[in-house]
């Protein structure tokens, strides 16, 4: 645990009664670093988040934010960080601008300050001509982005997200990546927990969880370099019923659904032509089998596989 990372935990744990949600997990946060907590549902994501937010004790460990280390500096670190959780609590029945004052009021900042944090926030978000709506009557994108401005009333120097875009439209994610850009490159420290995977390539460094503890850490690239297998990818008309074909087959060590296509390592180089003839036989191959470089999804499979 490096004085100079914007948080670090070493051999965390936290239980609750027989389920081991985190396992002595050990990791560290860079200043001004992207960094992506990636795994499933009950991966332990939710519950790292907020024990770095300082609302949940645990059981042993170390954990520091900045210069506040856990347990006793709970309080102090949430001047320091900004916690939006899976459901924030957005005020449905207040206005865009009512929830802002709300959240305004709570952290008890300047009355003298407020128009111009206000424009700050209205400016990133797009939010100013909606100033006037229900949160209860806004997509699920401005609901996030509303959220996300709350949150970042007192301008802290981290951000902890959990699963921010879960339930938003692809448009209103990319849009919620490009504002968490923009606040990285002005020096802040952010750790978004996310299912997806996709996502996970949009960080510095990546940590990929699974019940309670790591399987892999670092940046993407550096994750990807694990991966020692050959992989191909075969375009399908049916890719369930082709993967179904490919896992009885016996000519795969494993397979991937990725939407029309299937990632698949072959027992052998020689099966390759085999499973396309295969494939074809079946009238299922629409296209070119193809070697290709494994993308993260592809790693946390196999090693959820490994383990």
């Amino acid at each position: 645990m490096s004085d100079s990372d914007a948080v670090a935990a070493k051999k965390l744990s936290k239980s609750y009664r027989d389920i081991r949600a985190l396992d002595e997990l050990s990791f560290a946060v860079a200043r001004g670093e992207m960094y992506i907590i990636v795994g499933p549902d009950g991966a332990g994501k939710s519950t790292l988040l907020r024990i770095l937010a300082g609302i949940l004790p645990f059981e042993s460990g170390e954990v520091r934010v900045f210069e506040n280390r856990y347990p006793g500096d709970e309080e102090k670190s949430k001047l320091d960080l900004g916690y939006m959780p899976q459901r924030f609590g957005l005020y449905e029945d207040l206005t865009v601008q009512e929830n802002l004052k709300f959240f305004y009021r709570l952290y008890n900042l300047p009355r003298k300050n407020r128009d111009d944090v206000f424009a700050r926030m209205y400016k990133f978000s797009g939010l100013e001509q909606f100033k006037k709506r229900l949160a209860g009557a806004l997509s699920g994108g401005m609901k996030q982005k509303l959220g996300l401005s709350c949150v970042l009333l007192h301008e802290p120097s981290l951000l902890l997200l959990d699963e921010p875009t879960n339930g938003v439209d692809p448009y209103s994610r990319r849009i919620f990546w490009n504002i968490l850009n923009e606040f990285k490159e002005q020096g802040m420290t952010i750790v978004v927990a996310t299912p997806f995977m996709d996502e996970a390539e949009r960080g510095d460094k990546v940590l990929l969880m699974m019940d309670g503890h790591e399987l892999a850490s670092g940046t993407p690239s550096e994750i990807k370099a694990l991966w020692t297998e050959s992989l191909y990818q075969a375009p399908c008309r049916d890719s369930r019923e082709a993967k179904s074909i490919l896992d009885d087959s016996r000519m795969v060590k494993s397979s991937i659904l990725f939407g029309n296509k299937i990632h698949f390592v072959p027992e052998s180089e020689e099966q390759v032509e085999r499973i396309k003839n295969l494939l074809e036989n079946k009238s299922l191959l629409s296209g070119e089998i193809q070697r290709i470089e494994p993308e993260l999804e592809d790693l946390f499979i196999s090693l959820v596989t490994d383990e």
